[in-house]
């Protein structure tokens, strides 16, 4: 019923798919469509759908009134099952007589009245052409890539996938450098930092109970607290101009907060504790960065100051250290802030190639993890990579050529030469 709730479950039904997989493949970060391809199932949402035309048939068999007097009142419900029929509905559109369910109901209630098997096999139906679809789509995606790949080689000098002359700023990304992992959100990231490399959240550092220490209120788990001080602001600043160091608690997932939110049920509010506050302080403002990457920055620039072999020595530091794309962006960012014309004059840098240089390593596009897996996400419509890859490949092509490639020997010819011996 909300959206949280949804994720979650999606999340799970994933999780429980990933499992199916050979054991090869279930280390490998695959994005869902490939999972769900993999594995030949329904999609979380699908399920859904599929539970709630099955349940709706048997709501229609049981002729309850008092029952549907209360279903008419749900609006929520009511809609879900109007979204799942439609689902149906595009599924089996261009295979059956049954009209669009939001214009013409009456046939549908129909069919479910008097053919409740043959309602069945409908549902059975849609759901197999929805995985079957998804299969082609994703096939057509594939192709697309590997062709792309093949054409990227035969004209290296094609400017680089994902970037479009209307946008020439790429969407903010996430992940880690060491494993070369591209994360889909700034939540996965930390969770792959704090599970692969033991680098927990610094909000996890200024509590140590579910029990806020700047304004007092009691948030019943430390997943709740936690969620508390990354969208208060106050009460975070108020914290870190603390330097609090609490050691680190049992976080989402761990049994103990799972007994806390078993306690809580989502049903308590936060209850405000009593007692004395502490006293207004200076308030400072906190500057998150790595401090490995800034000292090797330092050294980079005050010991070897030679501007064209840096770019290179920062890449190859990042890609041996256990960083996030984040951190290693904030970084950046905070060391050509502090790193001023009297500083570029003391050690001889001319510090406009300088920022040219940050400017170009804080480029995702310039990283291959970045380049690869962001050039055609799964979720990527067809069409809308066609007028934009597509076309600027062809227009390159016509315009300066390719270099043909050797055409290589193929099996037969070698199996006919073998006879011919």
């Amino acid at each position: 019923m909300s959206g949280k709730t949804m994720k979650k479950f999606h999340a799970m039904i994933i999780r429980l798919y990933r499992r199916l997989l050979p054991r090869q493949q279930a280390t490998d970060h695959l994005d869902d469509d490939t999972i769900l391809v993999q594995v030949a199932q329904l999609s979380p949402l699908e399920l859904l759908h599929r539970a709630r035309l099955r349940y709706l048939a048997t709501l229609v068999k049981a002729d309850l009134e008092d029952a549907w007097a209360l279903l008419a009142v749900d609006s929520h419900w009511t809609g879900l099952v109007e979204q799942a029929m439609v689902w149906m509905w595009d599924q089996l559109s261009n295979s059956s007589s049954l009209p669009d369910p939001r214009i013409s109901y009456l046939p549908w209630l129909q069919l479910i009245q008097c053919s409740p098997r043959y309602w069945k096999r409908l549902v059975r139906r849609a759901c197999e052409h929805s995985i079957l679809q998804r299969q082609r789509r994703h096939q057509v995606r594939e192709f697309h890539r590997a062709a792309f790949s093949r054409l990227e080689a035969v004209c290296p000098e094609l400017p680089a996938p994902g970037r479009s002359q209307q946008d020439p700023h790429p969407e903010t990304v996430y992940g880690c450098l060491l494993c070369k992992l591209r994360c889909q959100n700034r939540a996965g990231e930390a969770a792959h930092m704090c599970k692969a490399h033991r680098q927990v959240s610094r909000l996890r550092r200024l509590f140590d109970s579910p029990a806020c220490p700047a304004c007092l209120k009691h948030f019943h788990t430390l997943a709740k607290m936690k969620a508390h001080l990354y969208y208060s602001a106050a009460c975070r600043g108020h914290l870190d101009s603390l330097s609090l160091e609490c050691p680190v608690a049992l976080g989402a997932g761990s049994q103990q907060d799972g007994r806390l939110e078993q306690m809580h049920d989502r049903v308590l509010p936060p209850v405000q504790a009593h007692g004395p506050l502490r006293p207004p302080i200076r308030m400072r403002e906190v500057i998150v960065f790595n401090e490995e990457l800034n000292e090797f920055l330092i050294q980079a620039v005050t010991e070897h100051p030679d501007p064209t072999t840096l770019e290179q020595r920062v890449r190859g530091f990042a890609e041996n250290l256990a960083i996030s794309w984040t951190d290693f962006e904030a970084t950046l960012r905070y060391f050509v802030l502090n790193f001023d014309e009297d500083d570029a004059r003391m050690f001889q840098i001319d510090i406009t190639l300088l920022r040219d240089i940050v400017t170009k390593l804080v480029d995702p596009m310039t990283w291959d993890i970045f380049a690869e897996t962001g050039a055609m996400p799964g979720s990527y419509l067809l069409p809308d990579w066609h007028e934009s890859r597509c076309e600027d490949i062809a227009a390159h092509i016509v315009g300066c050529g390719f270099t043909p490639l050797p055409r290589s020997v193929g099996r037969h010819r070698v199996l006919l030469h073998a006879f011919c011996r």
